[in-house]
């Protein structure tokens, strides 16, 4: 179970709503569990900046067997991005279990590959797996107000905006959310851990990595320090059907708003639980 705390930051904006943060119909807020999975995938996908160089080194990976399917060249020997979804497409036809033991989102987050035969090819390609690895959308435990500002170009390139200095405006361009503690679930699966070759490597990566899923991938709608990681609770079962109910774990460690159902300003406006079971619980925060 992992929560969040957000200050003045879009955590998940949405494309139907000009990026807005995304709300529900009780104006309490949301992160789909897709935004998530891609920063996840982000810091893994770039294997020679300093981050992925430190990761590899600290859990001794093999780069080869951590590449990610969805990320511009796929991990593939070219800086074509049609040759590498060729050639990705072509191995996991060819080799599945080869495919399988090169891409690390696959075996987490699993995927699906249906296409049309390509030229040359007697079939077409159909290639299903379901990940072991669940995320779940966040939800914000509180109501959110969103701030929105219009941003500038001081020194534009367009000639008609050279000569007007009101057009380079983009007006409520930037819209964040003022504070929010959001809530999401993750789970292992170990079935499907068994159907995707996922290893407990590839779970020590996840749990590695999940901390830095934010500060990793700042951005101008998300700069330092306005997304932290509050608690990212984590326990393990002691066998493969579950020693212990999950949504009773879920439950327990659920933050609650202090007082009125109303916008919140910081942490200190909601009760958050430590864990009390009898088994061990780990907070990879």
């Amino acid at each position: 179970m992992y929560m969040y705390q957000v200050k003045g930051a879009n955590p998940n904006g949405s494309p139907d709503w000009d990026n807005l943060p995304r709300t529900l119909s009780d104006e309490s807020g949301m992160a789909t569990d897709n935004s998530l999975r891609a920063k996840l995938r982000e810091i893994m996908s770039d294997h020679t900046s300093p981050v992925f160089l430190e990761i590899a080194e600290a859990l001794e990976l093999d780069p080869e067997k951590y590449h990610v399917l969805e990320s511009k060249f796929r991990g593939m020997n070219t800086e074509d991005a049609c040759e590498a979804a060729q050639a990705c497409m072509l191995l996991a036809q060819e080799n599945p279990d080869a495919f399988l033991d090169k891409y690390w989102d696959v075996r987490l987050f699993g995927t699906t590959l249906l296409e049309k035969k390509l030229k040359g090819q007697k079939e077409g390609l159909r290639f299903k797996k379901t990940g072991c690895v669940t995320i779940s959308s966040a939800f914000s435990v509180a109501p959110i107000d969103t701030i929105e500002s219009t941003i500038t170009k001081r020194f534009p390139f367009n000639e008609e905006h050279l000569k007007n200095e009101n057009s380079d405006m983009a007006p409520q361009a930037k819209k964040l959310v003022k504070h929010g503690l959001y809530v999401g679930q993750i789970g292992v699966n170990p079935h499907r851990a068994h159907t995707t070759k996922a290893t407990k490597k590839d779970i020590e990566v996840l749990k590695y990595i999940f901390k830095y899923a934010f500060s990793v991938t700042e951005a101008a709608c998300r700069p330092a320090g306005s997304i932290n990681f509050a608690h990212i609770w984590w326990a393990d079962h002691t066998n493969a059907l579950g020693s212990f109910n999950e949504l009773e774990f879920f439950e327990t460690l659920q933050p609650k708003r202090i007082g009125e159902y109303i916008p919140s300003k910081g942490l200190e406006d909601y009760n958050i639980p430590t864990p009390d079971f009898q088994f061990d619980v780990e907070d990879l925060a």
